[in-house]
């Protein structure tokens, strides 16, 4: 990334693949924290972990049916 900012050329994220890393780091984050209480906020319709792995889960389940 540093490169980018001398470069004209353009980069994107995946919104899926922000989601995906900051999933990640709520899971790794100590339970019942600030932070993983902040991260899960940010992450909307999920309240705790398990929910949290139930979503991916399904949304694994799904890509493996495609």
């Amino acid at each position: 990334m540093r490169d980018a900012k001398n470069s004209d050329k353009n980069f994107v994220f995946s919104p899926f693949s922000l989601h995906i890393t900051l999933a990640m780091l709520t899971a790794a984050s100590t339970d019942n924290s600030t932070t993983q209480n902040e991260l899960l906020n940010v992450l909307g319709r999920v309240r705790n972990i398990k929910e949290l792995s139930e979503a991916y889960r399904d949304v694994v389940e799904e890509y493996e049916v495609i």
